[in-house]
Parts: structure tokens; C-alpha cells; sequence
């Protein structure tokens, strides 16, 4: 058989009309190879490639790969044999293997926009990402209107907390491609990072109408929702991914948070109680604590500030906030062991100094108190808290004056957030003032 017939045989394989099964192609193209290895090695190279791809394209990757080593060792000097073999190592996992295949590509055909990109997913694999933007930037010189390169550059970008970037470069997928489903929700992550949360919500909104499944796009649509305070509307995307997955712990623990929010907190407790059920972990805990503390069941808080603890022992929140639970209990000395911790963890934490003062002022160490509570509001000029308590300290020392002006500078601050149980609480420390006065 000469390279005439093969040629012939190869017309017939690719003819639609004549074409059989996947499998049937695949025999004929491995017959060709077969044949033609003898007689004319690029062409026993060309159709091994064929073999190759076909079965990647059918998930048989092993044999795959076997077939593009046969189209290399044949013709060593094609991009697009080493550009194959590189995708298919990709998808076995043999990321590494595919870098160097795609290097190779690279060095016959410098203008292969293909290898470029596939090298910069190969290296995003890696966490690379530096690098994975580099060959994103060079697939879309050479190909402007590379959409997947614009998408997993934004992806990179992302990584790397360019979330500015990241947003041009899906603005730029999307335009290419208007029905991008995964470009509208990565932009979407993207402006939830930079606090963009209706405009996230907007682009949420598109993914979820091009696919009515998209059980991460409720999710994320939920949680934006959430730090806009709509969180009757956060409850209803949770409720769906819910639908959708139903052992989604994390849409627990945040439909928990909502439920929380909204005040109804035996609810807030049970999805809670799922999300730990499904998966244990520090937030989970973290969060059941906050809203049985809200109850006033502060023993069962800190049994879980404990567990998130155990958990996840370098939160300085989970130690303040188990602190704040063992004042409530009047476990003052207690609850200042975990505030010393969690200021020794992070020792511009404004509320834990505040937290600690407190503590003091309940022991009567008044100023050790002071001390606490000057930090706090050097740290943070517009914590109420700090103040009310920094007047207690005043008061405490008998620094009336002071303490009024801490008490009037606290209501002040109060008007702009709704607390009324301390607004109460500060009128009438200085209704007592004012009393000791006259």
C-alpha cells in the first residue's frame, strides 16, 4: 500500500456520508497509523494525532495520551502534536508533563495563541498565577478576541486580589460572549469583594437567567443580599440553592446569619445546627454561639465559642466573643483571660479592648479600665461602646465631668446605629449623674 491509497482512505474517514460509529472512526484512523508508519512518518503522525484526539474527546484519556507519544516520536517538530499531548496530560492530572509539552509548542510556533493559553491554565493549576496572567496576556495579542483567555485572566486577576482587573477582563468576556453564564458570576464575586453588592446582585441575576440551576449564583446572590440587609430576599436564595443542593452547608450557615438578622433565632439555630451536622467547623460553632447568646443561653455559647476554639485556635473573635458571653454569666476574670487572648492575637482589636474594660469596671479596677477603654477609642473614635464604658471607669474615679461628656458623646454616636437597650442604659447613667450632683 502506497501513501496514495492511505491519502484515499483518509478522504473516505473524514467524509460525513461515510463516517460510522466513534469507535469505527477511531479503528479506521488507528489502521491508517498503522499502515502508514512504513511508508510516510507525518502522515502515520497526522493520524495518530487524529486517534489521540478522538480519544480525548471520549474521555479516554490513557489511550489518548499513547496515541499523541506515537505523533510526537514521528514528527517531533509540530506545535500542535506537542499542544495535544500537553491538554490531554492536563486532564490526567500531569500538570508539570503539560508545562513542558506546551513549552515545546511554544518554541516551534511562537504565534500559538492556543499554547499560550492552554500553559497559562496549566500554570493557574499551580497557583501560578503571576505567570498564568503572562500567558493570558500574550494568547490575547495574538488573538484579541480570545474569550476563554479574557475569562481565565479574570480569574487569575482575581486570585491574586485584582479584583479592578478581574472586572475589565470579564466586561471584556461578557462583550465577546453575552451569554457568558460563569463570566457574569465571577464579575459578580469579584464586585462582592470590592462591597459593589448591587451591581453584584445584577450580575447574579443574569447568570441565574441564563441557567435557572446555577445553585452558586443563588448563593452568592443570597449573600450579597445579606450585607445590603435585604435579608427577607437572601432567605429566599438561600432557600433555593438549598433546593438545588440540599446538603449545602455553607447556604445553611448563612440563611442561619439571615434568620438571625431578622430575629428569629430558634430557626437561625436549627439550619445552624444542619450546616455543623453536615460539616463541623469554626464559623459554624462561631455563629450558633453569637445567636444563643442572643437568647441569653450563655453557658451553651461559650460551650461552642469552645468548640469553634478547639477548632480553630487562633481566632481573636471566637475569644472575645466568649468573653463577652462569661461577662454576661458575671465570670469576669474569666472573661478577661480570653480578651488578654484575643488582644494578644490582634492587639488593635477595638471591641476586645472595650470588652475588657468592661470586665474591669465590674471588678472595680477602674483604672486598668480607663487604660482599656483610652485603646479602644484611639482604635476605633467612633465605638459608643468605649465610650459608655470609659464613663463608667470616669465615674468609677470620680471624674464626673468626664464621664458626662463620654455618656453625651456616646449618644451621639448611638444615632446613627440602632441600639436601643444601650441608648437606655447611657441615659440613665447620666440621669444618676446628674442626680449625685443636685
Amino acid at each position: 500500500m502506497n501513501a496514495e491509497t492511505l491519502i484515499k482512505i483518509i478522504a473516505d474517514i473524514n467524509n460525513p456520508e461515510t463516517t460510522g460509529t466513534v469507535e469505527d472512526t477511531i479503528e479506521q484512523w488507528r489502521a491508517v497509523a498503522t499502515l502508514a508508519e512504513a511508508i510516510d512518518a507525518e502522515l502515520a503522525a497526522q493520524a495518530w494525532f487524529s486517534v489521540g484526539s478522538l480519544l480525548s474527546e471520549n474521555d479516554r484519556k490513557e489511550e489518548a495520551l499513547s496515541a499523541y507519544d506515537k505523533s510526537v516520536s514521528l514528527k517531533s517538530d509540530d506545535a500542535i502534536f506537542y499542544n495535544g499531548r500537553g491538554a490531554t496530560k492536563a486532564l490526567l492530572g500531569q500538570v508539570e508533563g503539560a508545562i513542558s509539552d506546551y513549552n515545546t509548542a511554544i518554541q516551534l510556533n511562537s504565534e500559538y495563541a492556543d499554547a499560550y493559553y492552554n500553559r497559562g491554565v496549566a500554570n493557574g493549576e499551580l497557583e501560578q498565577y503571576e505567570d498564568a496572567i503572562t500567558d493570558y496576556n500574550e494568547a490575547i495579542r495574538l488573538n484579541p478576541d480570545y474569550t476563554d483567555a479574557y475569562y481565565n485572566r479574570g480569574v487569575a486577576n482575581g486570585e491574586l486580589e485584582q479584583y479592578e482587573a478581574a472586572i475589565a477582563d470579564y466586561d471584556e468576556a461578557i462583550r465577546l460572549n453575552p451569554d457568558y453564564t460563569d463570566a457574569y458570576y465571577n464579575r459578580g464575586t469579584a464586585k462582592g469583594e470590592l462591597e459593589q453588592y448591587e451591581s453584584a446582585i445584577a450580575d447574579y441575576d443574569e447568570a441565574i437567567r441564563l441557567k435557572p440551576d446555577y445553585t452558586d449564583a443563588y448563593y452568592n446572590r443570597g449573600t450579597a443580599r445579606n450585607e445590603i440587609y435585604h435579608h427577607e430576599a437572601a432567605l429566599l436564595d438561600y432557600d433555593e440553592a438549598l433546593r438545588l443542593k440540599p446538603d449545602f452547608a455553607e447556604a445553611y450557615t448563612n440563611r442561619g446569619i439571615a434568620k438571625h438578622k431578622l430575629g428569629q433565632y430558634e430557626p437561625a439555630i436549627a439550619d445552624y445546627d444542619e450546616a455543623i451536622r453536615l460539616g463541623p467547623n469554626n464559623a459554624r460553632y462561631y455563629h450558633r454561639g453569637i445567636t444563643k447568646r442572643q437568647l441569653g443561653k450563655y453557658k451553651e455559647a461559650i460551650a461552642d465559642y469552645d468548640e469553634a476554639i478547639r477548632l480553630k485556635p487562633g481566632d481573636p473573635i471566637d475569644y472575645n466573643s466568649r468573653g463577652v458571653a462569661k461577662n454576661w454569666l458575671g465570670q469576669y476574670e474569666a472573661a478577661i483571660v480570653d480578651f488578654d487572648e484575643a488582644i494578644r492575637l490582634k492587639p488593635d482589636f477595638d471591641f476586645a479592648h472595650t470588652n475588657r474594660g468592661y470586665a474591669k469596671n465590674a471588678l472595680g479596677q477602674h483604672e486598668s479600665a480607663l487604660i482599656d477603654c483610652n485603646e479602644a477609642v484611639r482604635l476605633k473614635p467612633d465605638n459608643a461602646f468605649a465610650y459608655k464604658n470609659r464613663g463608667v471607669a470616669y465615674t468609677g474615679l470620680g471624674q464626673i465631668q468626664e464621664a458626662k461628656s463620654d455618656y453625651q458623646t456616646a449618644l451621639k454616636l448611638l444615632k446613627q446605629i440602632r441600639n436601643e437597650p444601650l441608648k437606655t442604659e447611657i441615659e440613665e447613667l447620666l440621669q444618676e449623674l446628674e442626680n449625685t450632683e443636685e
